[in-house]
C-alpha cells in the first residue's frame, strides 16, 4: 500500500529505488512500538552498568547500547 510507515533501524543499510525500499539491519522497530518509559530504564539501567564496566571492550559495547537507546529516544518523540 501507499501508506507510510516509520520504523527504527540500527546497524545495517537501507536501499531505497523508486519501486522498493530494501532493509538489511540487525534491528528494525516500528516507531510506534518505542516506549519512552521503557527506554529511560533501559537508559538507566545502561549508565549504572557503564559506570561499574572495568575493561574497555565492555565500556565500548555498553557506550554504544546507549547510544542506540538515545536513538531510539529521539525517534519515539
Amino acid at each position: 500500500d501507499n501508506n507510510p510507515r516509520r520504523i527504527f533501524i540500527a546497524g545495517g543499510f537501507a536501499d531505497v529505488t523508486k519501486e522498493r525500499c530494501v532493509v538489511l539491519a540487525e534491528e528494525a522497530i516500528p516507531v510506534e512500538e518505542l516506549k519512552a518509559d521503557k527506554l529511560e530504564k533501559q537508559l538507566a539501567d545502561l549508565s549504572e552498568d557503564l559506570a561499574t564496566a572495568v575493561e574497555a571492550v565492555d565500556k565500548a559495547r555498553i557506550r554504544n547500547s546507549i547510544n542506540v537507546v538515545q536513538a531510539k529516544l529521539a525517534a519515539a518523540a
